[in-house]
């Protein structure tokens, strides 16, 4: 029985998983497949190779002792007959030896690291580069430098996650999503235009329109605000990619102090204007007409403004402000380093009863006499968990 020229084909690719020993006719799908298993063959017999020629169609290596005498070469061209890339000369075995022992690799680099840790990623985007570089010393036998971990795990977050250019391009997507399969969901966006006046081929651009903000709350969050304690705290972290930005978001309690997350925005920074932006949607969206509503942050100059203008509908009697003991705790740890006296602030900030918090107070001021001073000159208004 003759062979088809297709099973021909495919029994010359490389079990790329498995590659031990690298042979005339085998078969690579990609140019960067190729290069890829070459190196980790030669990592793992401890042998060095420099590239020679490398181009769209041609990789080509050599030994990168060749000036010691090591005669290996190893050619690879991309076939027009199957349009994969095949190994088309490989010039017998590696004679040399290396002279030195080192914990990094020549060849070893960024993107061999990328492919062994890629699980790892997919797992935890957060892992640290002592896991990334415990994995490489087991699958290379080699420790890779810490610029080449860091530069490893950004060509895997990049491949799996997409750039930071590309997740911007795919946010209108998602949030059309997240309306189509969950009805309700109010999304409300920002844009900001940019004059430019600048001609591209024959067509003047006046202006370009970019991405400033996007605030979003799910409709059975929205639904279910009214039936949790009346109380929203509300906080920013930092998104640490190539544009930087901010998240903002809005949470509740329910009845359980189950913690429920009722809105959510992508801002440009946290200022009192992206503070203003999101605060009117949480108050027209997701609060409506419910008063009594505690507002819950830290001492952001932003918030305070927020909630101290009587446009915005956050004032008192409609709604109150508190500040987070816990922020409370941290600024007042910063100012007065003396032990773990910032422990009795959260303890202090928690008692219901009058006799019970002069206790607490008392004890703070007696451990640190300028506490009374320092609540006096940064609070004008009370503070709660």
């Amino acid at each position: 029985m003759v062979a088809s020229f297709h099973e021909t084909v495919m029994n010359k690719f490389v079990d790329i998983s498995n590659a031990s020993e690298l042979q005339k006719g085998m078969m690579f799908q990609t140019k960067e497949e190729l290069m890829r298993v070459v190196k980790d063959v030669y990592i793992a017999n401890h042998q060095e190779i420099k590239v020679v020629r490398s181009d769209s169609v041609t990789w080509e290596v050599e030994c990168n002792r060749k000036m010691a005498g090591c005669v290996w070469m190893l050619r690879a061209r991309k076939r027009t007959i199957h349009n994969f890339f095949e190994i088309m000369e490989k010039n017998g075995t590696h004679t040399c030896l290396n002279p030195n022992i080192t914990q990094d690799h020549y060849n070893l680099n960024s993107s061999n690291i990328a492919h062994v840790f890629s699980t790892h990623i997919v797992a935890d985007p957060s892992v640290s580069e002592k896991v990334v570089e415990a994995t490489d010393v087991s699958h290379f036998g080699y420790k890779p430098s810490r610029k080449n971990i860091r530069h490893a795990k950004e060509i895997t977050k990049k491949s799996l996650f997409k750039s930071s250019e590309e997740s911007d391009e795919y946010l209108p997507k998602f949030m059309n999503a997240l309306q189509s399969f969950n009805h309700g969901t109010f999304v409300d966006w920002y844009f900001k235009e940019h004059d430019l006046g600048e001609p591209i081929g024959e067509i003047i651009v006046l202006f370009v329109v970019r991405f400033k903000r996007v605030f979003w709350a799910f409709k059975p969050c929205i639904d279910a605000f009214p039936h949790c304690i009346p109380v929203l705290l509300i906080d920013g972290t930092h998104l640490y990619d190539k544009y930087g930005g901010l998240l903002l978001t809005a949470t509740s309690i329910d009845g359980f102090k189950h913690i429920l997350p009722v809105a959510f925005a992508i801002v440009e920074s946290e200022n009192t204007g992206s503070w203003t932006w999101f605060m009117e949607r949480v108050n027209k969206k997701v609060v409506l007409r419910q008063r009594d509503v505690c507002v819950i942050s830290d001492r952001h100059k932003g918030i305070i403004s927020v909630m101290n203008n009587p446009e915005l509908g956050w004032c008192e009697p409609h709604s109150h402000h508190r500040f987070c003991s816990r922020h409370l705790a941290a600024n007042f740890g910063k100012e007065f380093k003396k032990g773990n006296i910032k422990d009795m602030i959260v303890p202090l900030c928690s008692q219901l009863i009058g006799h019970k918090f002069s206790l607490h107070w008392n004890a703070l001021v007696a451990a640190e006499p300028r506490a009374q001073q320092w609540f006096a000159d940064k609070l004008s208004l009370g503070f709660v968990l």
